[in-house]
């Protein structure tokens, strides 16, 4: 998972390409901040499925 403040296509594209599984932007506002930081908790801790080795 890549966490970025940028929104530059060729550093998502990058990220991908490096086999990241998710790229998030940092909101400016640090309100905002903080719900994202709980969406990514909630889904990496609660939701997300690793696969099985």
């Amino acid at each position: 998972m890549i966490f970025s403040v940028s929104n530059e296509e060729r550093d998502r594209d990058l990220a991908y390409r490096n086999r990241a599984n998710s790229y998030i932007r940092k909101p400016v506002d640090f309100e905002r901040y903080k719900e994202v930081l709980k969406g990514v908790a909630d889904y990496w801790l609660s939701l997300n499925e690793p696969p099985p080795f």
